[in-house]
């Protein structure tokens, strides 16, 4: 471990600042030059890199550094976790405690959490018994079985603090918010909290990179990072730091298209600006949306802000439920697979799941995410409490696949209701299920699931449902079931290149998409998604289909404008008049190049 001071001004000013402080470990060890406190046997330092070495179940276990910092400071880290995390295994990083004991029950001061239930990262004040979030980051950053990140924390001398975040060792920053309150006391003592369960976690936690520097003034302008219809007649704005309040009230700052005007009241908490309108905003996949002249509290204007947001209704039977494992091993969850069956992304925080209770009303229902998460066409989501220990016993498929921790209602063996709704109590789909759904010849039914066979007959239909093939190991999710293909047309469909430049220079100008069908008299759609779940172009819409054939795309939208490099993906959904469905999903590149 190495420790570079670096002073940060004369002896006459010590008082007003700090040291720079900067541990990379590539000295081998962590007990010396300076020592940090804890028990050492519980910690090693391999490749020049701090790792956890604890081997006791259920248990917290801590390592601190006095870092003499000062309330205004700036602390950045790199961090590994090789595990999916969850309300039993997380990390606390203290930046300023009144103790090195960071296990204690009475210790004070600032912290992050990575991990959690909600697998995010969060920063904290502590008062002994008492935490008060700060600042909450989206759901979902640390649901990976291995999670590398950096993480940036800033505060100001007003007490303004910000959280950033990066994916991988180079990854960009994020803003995860920021936030004001009036400083409270803290101690010098800077360090790791570890929160595990089982041996399964053990020796997963890696520390690096360690910096903390006197606060340095801000000379950024703000971004508008997210704008998000949080109802039919009100949009939420997420900014990369907190935005100027007087600037922010001025209604001629903003303008949303498809007729819907200017705001009439907006207000702000936070980095979060909330806009109310007088229209209701239409139901359809892409809405314009303008902000300008926005300033930060150091008086940096943002520049003029264009882009889109979508308002999404649910519809019946836009998301259905397409497996259900009721009666799973010991050790593992329960679980239910949705699979989106429209033509168009859905917004899973307007959805909520549980059941029904005895007289037949809604039970115990939960929402999806209540965080702005999208579910592709054709897509699968796994919801069950404890999705790592679920994978870990059953194939996941799709790994892009959203897999969801949600505090799925405890499923009876002999039958219940899985219920889905809106937000506004519309059923959406329901599902009672039944142990006779299961195959007649199936002997053993425990830890094997009931699967949809297709999601465009009923639901309650019993010819609709069958046991998961034993090939298949018994379940199947977040992926095609094993008891769908006799309900699936044959078919093929290919697009070439997956990664095109629409430039005009006569190479690789378009995305060319060949489907190949057994008969002809097929009924198709082809619709083009964008990274977020945006319609953006549509190829076709129920057009009759030869035996063979192609569409184009150049890179444009609807309006014609050329789109912005990425990944964008490809939606197609063929039909015969038997009702036999297949669907595709196909990644493409707009990619440019550089000059």
């Amino acid at each position: 471990m190495i420790r570079t001071i670096v002073c940060a001004g004369s002896l006459l000013l010590t008082s007003l600042s700090f040291a720079q402080v900067q541990d990379d470990f590539s000295d081998g060890n962590f007990t010396v030059a300076p020592p940090w406190k804890g028990i050492d046997t519980l910690w090693q330092v391999k490749d020049g890199r701090l790792q956890s070495n604890c081997h006791q179940r259920n248990t917290s276990f801590c390592l601190a550094m006095d870092a003499g910092t000062q309330p205004a400071a700036n602390w950045e880290w790199w961090m590994r976790l090789d595990f999916n995390t969850s309300s039993a295994n997380y990390v606390d990083v203290y930046l300023r405690a009144n103790t090195p004991l960071l296990t204690d029950s009475n210790v004070y001061g600032y912290f992050v959490r990575i991990g959690g239930t909600a697998d995010n990262i969060c920063l904290y004040r502590r008062s002994g018994g008492s935490m008060r979030l700060l600042i909450e980051g989206p759901d979902g950053w640390t649901d990976h079985r291995s999670n590398t990140l950096r993480i940036s924390v800033g505060c100001s001398p007003e007490g303004v603090w910000t959280l950033r975040a990066a994916n991988g060792s180079d990854g960009v920053f994020e803003s995860l918010g920021s936030t004001q309150e009036v400083l409270q006391p803290a101690g010098p003592w800077f360090g790791w909290m570890i929160r595990q369960s089982t041996p399964s976690f053990f020796e997963k936690h890696f520390f690096d990179d360690c910096h903390i520097t006197p606060f340095q003034p801000d000379m950024e302008p703000p971004v508008l990072q997210q704008v998000v219809a949080s109802g039919k007649q009100e949009l939420s704005l997420r900014f990369s730091e907190i935005p100027d309040i007087r600037t922010v009230a001025q209604l001629s700052n903003y303008m949303v298209g498809a007729g819907v005007g200017k705001p009439q009241r907006a207000t702000a908490a936070g980095d979060v600006v909330r806009l109310y309108f007088g229209a209701a905003f239409p139901d359809v996949d892409s809405i314009s949306f303008q902000a300008s002249g926005i300033k930060d509290m150091a008086g940096n204007i943002m520049l003029p802000y264009t882009g889109y947001f979508r308002y999404y209704r649910p519809s019946v039977r836009d998301l259905v439920i397409n497996e259900v494992l009721y009666d799973p091993p010991a050790g593992i969850p329960e679980f239910v697979e949705l699979y989106n069956r429209s033509q168009r992304a859905v917004d899973l925080r307007q959805y909520m799941i549980g059941t029904r209770d005895v007289a037949g009303a809604p039970d115990r229902m939960v929402v999806l995410s209540a965080s702005p998460r999208w579910l592709l066409p054709g897509g699968y989501m796994i919801v069950c409490r404890d999705p790592s220990a679920l994978c870990t016993h059953y194939y996941c498929m799709g790994g892009t696949q959203p897999r969801w921790t949600v505090d799925l209602p405890a499923l009876r063996n002999d039958g219940a209701v899985v219920l889905l709704t809106d937000t506004s109590g519309l059923v959406v789909d329901e599902f009672l299920y039944d142990p006779r759904f299961h195959h007649i010849m199936a002997n053993a039914t425990k830890g094997v699931s009931l699967e949809r066979s297709h999601a465009d007959m009923p639901t309650q239909q019993l010819s609709n449902w069958h046991s998961a093939a034993g090939t298949a190991g018994y379940a199947t999710p977040g992926g095609p079931n094993s008891q769908v293909e006799a309900h699936v047309l044959q078919g093929t469909m290919t697009v070439s290149p997956q990664t095109f430049s629409p430039d005009g220079d006569g190479m690789d100008d378009w995305a060319v998409l060949y489907y190949e069908l057994p008969a002809g008299g097929y009924v198709g759609t082809v619709s083009i998604f964008d990274g977020e779940g945006r319609l953006v172009r549509r190829l076709a819409s129920s057009i009759t289909l030869d035996t063979r054939g192609r569409f184009t795309w150049d890179g444009r939208n609807e309006a014609g404008q050329m789109l912005g490099t990425g990944i964008y993906i490809i939606f197609a959904e063929i039909f015969n008049p038997e009702g036999k469905v297949k669907r595709w999903k196909l990644p493409v590149v707009v990619a440019r190049k550089l000059n």
